[in-house]
């Protein structure tokens, strides 16, 4: 039979309470569900803990209690094998005589109610930061985990200390390092020898650290523990050490894989980005700096079984970012489609956020069935590279000072925008973002260059300004090492080694190949290089285009010639839409379009007069 879990009234969760075992036999757990009011729920500790499918395991011996009434001689409750390893390890590091209070969402919510699963999930940003403190467990130990844990700990202290031995550099403080910590020197640590540093290494590249789930988690509640079998660390031990060894405070050989800074336009690729990133997100929260459509796409590459819970494992950092502010909730629904949960999300946000950053993550054709062109497929955009245009630090302003004017139409799916229709493309390039883009070593992106400024020096849109400058603008979305536009110096140096590229090439025809030959490229300088490193970032997954009147920009791949170019209420950037006037258009996404990025066509009363013309019907495809 299988296990009857007792209901759960409104505002209760259930608790476990793990009981003492005989430590002879770790696996007999005895333990009891027990139905509390969050209002007055006793001291326990929420787990984190990364789900698999590998199988159940039954525990045995499980009791219940509901309102003070204690029943024994359940039915053993089924869980997931990696549930059952992580309440024995903790089970493990307890005192024998303590019975240790735990919640996890894998025993404590009855998985096979939907009703209740949702109204739990609800629930989340109260049980995590009411818990005591986050237990993050990142998987069975083995015979080197305490090793590892203990090497973890003195490469902190070592990082910190301010011994002489750290001024030197190179190969000698690495080695005297790598003595001090007695784990002898080897030029590369990626495969280094010592039992000690491996099983660090396995733990740390495990894949606890790119569960969605764990943002919440770790965002709510600022009191976190690492657990590795029953063996525990410090959450900040993890944190300190990875900012250690970003600030090169360690031998190079410490590196234990890709490190670097957080890069917060790309993926997470290990489990130190992970925890600087979470890190971040929690001192954004702190200070209430932490936009939610922002976390949306921040997280993309995070993993979660299921593609509704790309809104809902963030549920609960949501409702604490925007707990003041009024407007329609997301209510935790498993009942609903992913196109349904998705569309619930951007309603939300484009109340709440009061404008249109929703449509940034909008980028590739989604195929789920059922979703609006304006609401994003977040479970696709974690499988893309691309800038986001409109985000919390970007500066443009198209639409000026007007406010979002946006109506929803639940039934039919559909969003109504105020705006003016600008232009429609003539030309669209292939993928900007060409292989291995240097124009010092790759001819072919040259030729690119080369014949796409000079559509722009054609254009008569720009004949009061410098081609060159509008074309390196138009290619890094006006945006440089940060958000805002690039500085004025930069095509001083960077730009102008850009134009010496296309102005300064000698091409030669050779049969039927062109071949380009550059000049002096050894003299290109670090401002050049700057350029070369964050126009890919700013290109990625866009292409070029002309307009009919003469602007130029970057658009979203999908974009085809005869798409228009629109301006609306609300909106930082212009959208690329699709269709016929007068009748449901559809939204391919946002664009950079030169000179319509800081207002220049909604100054003055004929944008007022044009804008009473134009209503974009944004509908499903």
């Amino acid at each position: 039979m299988e296990f009857m879990y007792p209901p759960l009234e409104d505002g209760q969760i259930r608790v476990l309470h793990l009981h003492a075992t005989d430590d002879d036999h770790p696996d007999n757990l005895r333990c009891m569900l027990e139905n509390v009011y969050l209002h007055s729920v006793p001291p326990y500790e929420a787990i984190s803990y990364r789900w698999q499918d590998t199988g159940t395991v039954d525990i045995r011996d499980v009791s219940t209690n509901m309102n003070g009434q204690t029943v024994h001689g359940q039915n053993s409750l089924a869980v997931t094998k990696s549930l059952f390893n992580v309440l024995r390890d903790i089970r493990l590091a307890t005192p024998f005589s303590k019975t240790r209070t735990v919640w996890a969402d894998g025993i404590c919510i009855n998985q096979r109610d939907i009703a209740e699963r949702s109204a739990q999930v609800q629930l989340m940003d109260q049980i995590y930061s009411k818990a005591q403190r986050v237990i993050t467990y990142i998987g069975e130990a083995d015979s080197n985990t305490r090793s590892a844990l203990e090497l973890a700990e003195k490469m902190v202290k070592l990082g910190w200390t301010s011994e002489p031995a750290l001024g030197y550099c190179g190969q000698e403080r690495d080695e005297q390092q790598c003595d001090l910590l007695g784990i002898g020197y080897t030029p590369s640590f990626e495969g280094h020898p010592h039992p000690a540093v491996k099983a660090l290494q396995s733990m740390l590249n495990a894949p606890w650290s790119r569960r969605l789930w764990i943002v919440q988690e770790s965002v709510l509640n600022c009191d976190m523990l690492m657990m590795c079998g029953p063996h525990e660390m410090p959450w900040t031990m993890l944190h300190d050490l990875g900012f250690l060894i970003s600030e090169k405070k360690l031998a190079g050989v410490l590196t234990l894989g890709d490190l670097g800074r957080p890069d917060f336009d790309s993926g997470i690729n290990s489990s130190w980005q992970m925890i600087r990133r979470m890190a971040w997100f929690r001192e954004r929260f702190e200070t209430k700096r932490l936009a939610m459509i922002d976390l949306m796409h921040l997280t993309n590459k995070m993993l979660c079984f299921d593609p509704r819970d790309r809104v809902y494992a963030l549920y609960g950092v949501f409702r604490a970012i925007d707990a003041s502010r009024s407007g329609p909730d997301v209510k935790v629904d498993y009942n609903k489609t992913v196109a349904q949960v998705y569309t619930d999300a951007a309603r939300f946000f484009l109340t709440r956020s009061g404008g249109l950053g929703v449509f940034a993550t909008i980028a590739s054709e989604s195929e789920e069935p059922g979703l609006p062109s304006w609401v994003p497929d977040w479970k696709l955009a974690g499988r893309e590279d691309f800038f986001r245009l409109s985000c919390e630090q970007a500066s443009y302003g198209a639409c000026g000072r007007m406010r979002i004017s946006a109506k929803i139409d639940d039934i039919a799916g559909r969003i109504t925008l105020s705006g003016i229709l600008v232009d429609r493309i003539s030309y669209v390039s292939g993928n900007v973002l060409l292989s291995s883009f240097n124009p010092a070593k790759n001819n072919r992106c040259t030729l690119w260059l080369k014949e796409h400024l000079d559509m722009v020096r054609d254009s008569d849109k720009y004949n009061d300004m410098d081609a060159v400058d509008v074309f390196w603008r138009s290619l890094t979305a006006d945006a440089f090492a940060v958000y805002p536009p690039g500085p004025d110096e930069s095509s001083v140096t960077a730009l102008g080694q850009l134009l010496f590229l296309m102005n300064g090439v000698d091409m030669r025809t050779h049969g039927k190949k062109e071949r380009v030959v550059i000049p002096g490229v050894e003299e290109r300088d670090d401002e050049y290089n700057r350029w070369i490193s964050y126009f890919p970032r700013r290109a990625a997954e866009r292409v070029f285009c002309m307009t009919e009147e003469g602007y130029c920009g970057l658009l979203p791949p999908r974009s085809s010639v005869g798409d228009y170019v629109a301006v609306v209420r609300g909106g930082r950037v212009p959208l690329v839409l699709r269709g016929v006037p007068g009748e449901p258009f559809k939204l391919l996404g946002e664009a950079y379009v030169h000179g319509l990025m800081s207002g220049e066509v909604v100054e003055g009363e004929s944008f007022k007069r044009r804008i009473k013309k134009h209503r974009s019907f944004l509908s499903e495809p």
